[in-house]
């Protein structure tokens, strides 16, 4: 889970390290004790216990709901605050993971339908949508965009499930059927899954405009893996405050 985890959790470490440096939280210094569960569920559940045990007040947990059900359900029994910095399930906007528990992230299906908002006020009519089934964040994001296209009347040329196995092959048969010519592609899928999907549509030669929502948003894509990568945008979430670190080394290179 690391190329999601590693950004927020470094982005909070630093600044815990700001408000210590200011004075601390109420007067007292905040201690951070950081784990790597190593994706593993045994390795969560083991050290959420310790951690509640050692008095933690706070659980800052995975961006993968089921990686993190572990340690939810301990922090639910000992009702410790948790917060996930990046998850974007529905279950955390509805209070279904736990009372106690909430993201910092807007929820996949927002994505989704202002992705449908977006491309129809840019005059999009048809789009052919591919979706990660590997993960139920995509699933969540296509599906709400699905339903948002449908109600401002656009049409979509084909509408796929892709995961590493099968993104080759369905994507070799829109290129003969020629499905992928539309307006737009939608792209719903993790990194891994969405760098196949582009490549493979490049690779057929199609240039169509590809669009990926949140679900996208990771430190481990890169465009560069993707050979004329064309007309591609994702649409993600940003500091409205000019002070995102990643756009200011960007900007200093």
């Amino acid at each position: 889970m690391s190329p999601h985890d590693r950004q927020p959790g470094v982005a909070f470490v630093g600044e815990i390290e700001k408000l210590n440096a200011n004075g601390g939280l109420l007067g007292k210094q905040v201690r951070i004790i950081r784990v790597n569960s190593e994706s593993r569920l045994s390795v969560i559940d083991n050290a959420a216990k310790k951690l509640i045990e050692a008095g933690a007040q706070l659980l800052v947990l995975t961006c993968e709901l089921d990686y993190a059900g572990p340690a939810l359900i301990r922090a639910k029994e000992a009702e410790v605050l948790v917060i996930s910095p990046c998850a974007t399930e529905t279950q955390w906007g509805t209070g279904a993971v736990d009372k106690l528990a909430f993201s910092m992230t807007t929820q996949s299906q927002k994505y989704g339908v202002e992705l449908a908002n977006l491309l129809w006020d840019e005059g999009k009519r048809t789009v052919g949508v591919l979706w990660d089934n590997s993960a139920p964040e995509p699933i969540q994001e296509c599906s709400a965009f699905k339903n948002r296209w449908r109600q401002l009347g656009g049409r979509t040329t084909i509408d796929s499930a892709i995961n590493m196995i099968t993104a080759t092959d369905i994507i070799n048969a829109g290129d003969r059927a020629r499905t992928l010519d539309a307006d737009s592609i939608i792209l719903c899928a993790f990194n891994r899954v969405g760098t196949l999907a582009l490549q493979r549509i490049r690779g057929a030669g199609w240039l169509t405009p590809v669009i990926a929502g949140v679900t996208m948003d990771s430190a481990a894509f890169r465009p560069l893996d993707v050979s004329g990568i064309g007309d591609f945008r994702m649409l993600s979430f940003a500091s409205t405050a000019n002070d995102d670190p990643y756009l200011k080394s960007e900007t200093h290179r």
